[in-house]
């Protein structure tokens, strides 16, 4: 889900600046902000040259390092720091850099904030504005959350009796469609399907139509172009649809389905497998 900042959104062509207070700039770096890493360095960049021209201090903060010491540094060594800073392929908890960020700011004094949001809630995040609010005061906190493509991501694969299935989430609206691969595991294709949204959809649904046997080969589910580690789903055995034959040395009492020896094992099983049933001639035979 989306939250909601309070601040401006952040326009490149009149930047942060108007004082001599220091820079600092919150940057999320967790999967959700892959897609648009390039878009979102080139923002801080220019916010560094902002800054620069007005001979202002600069601290960057990601916000997937809480542990990290938060320093003031000439906007020269940022943008340096700043090309070192790569997304992490897991989501970020960015309560924790709270701490941080607040032991700075009473060290430091008045400074203006910047907050580069990919705008994902991947938890707490109302708990993450409320106090940030709180520990930057009366200081000026500008919120750059558009100007990106908006995160994607692939979630809950299925291989069902007749085709494999994967959701697509996104966080915003808009008409939108994509393609998700199927790769095997040499890297070979396997197949591809469409997925599109609504104006307002938030989910979509890729379905892939292929024989049980190249399902099961599968072993990765992709958005095409879409560079983050929530892009991707990893399949291993447990997505693979197995074959089950099922042999009775009873007969078929097709008058009364319910009494069949095999009616309740073969209706337990099939979510899971591709039921094959031997019900005619000897088990032997039809083994």
């Amino acid at each position: 889900v989306i939250f909601a900042a309070a601040g401006p959104i952040w326009n490149p062509q009149t930047g942060v600046g108007g004082s001599n207070a220091p820079l600092v700039i919150l940057l999320d770096d967790g999967w959700s902000a892959a897609a648009s890493w390039d878009t979102r360095i080139k923002a801080a960049d220019e916010l560094i040259a902002n800054a620069d021209n007005d001979r202002r201090g600069v601290a960057l903060v990601p916000l997937s390092e809480p542990a990290r010491d938060i320093t003031l540094m000439p906007a020269g060594t940022a943008r340096v720091a700043l090309r070192q800073i790569a997304p992490k392929p897991h989501s970020i908890d960015r309560v924790d850099t709270l701490g941080a960020l607040d032991r700075f700011l009473k060290a430091t004094g008045d400074a203006e904030i910047a907050w580069l949001s990919d705008g994902v809630d991947t938890g707490r995040g109302a708990e993450f504005v409320e106090n940030l609010a709180k520990t930057i005061g009366e200081r000026k906190l500008t919120v750059f959350e558009g100007g990106a493509a908006p995160a994607q991501a692939l979630v809950a694969a299925e291989n069902a009796a007749a085709k494999m299935t994967v959701k697509v989430l996104r966080t915003t609206g808009g008409v939108a469609a994509g393609v998700v691969r199927a790769i095997d595991a040499k890297g070979s294709p396997i197949g591809e399907a469409r997925y599109a949204f609504g104006m307002q959809d938030r989910e979509s649904e890729a379905a892939f139509d292929l024989p049980v046997e190249l399902r099961n080969d599968i072993s990765r589910l992709e958005i095409s172009g879409e560079r983050s580690a929530g892009a991707v789903q990893l399949l291993d055995k447990r997505w693979r649809r197995r074959a089950v034959g099922v042999v009775t040395g009873a007969t078929s009492d097709t008058a009364q389905p319910l009494l069949a020896s095999t009616f309740y094992l073969t209706r337990a099983l099939s979510p899971f497998a591709d039921i094959r049933l031997g019900d005619r001639g000897a088990a032997q035979q039809v083994i």
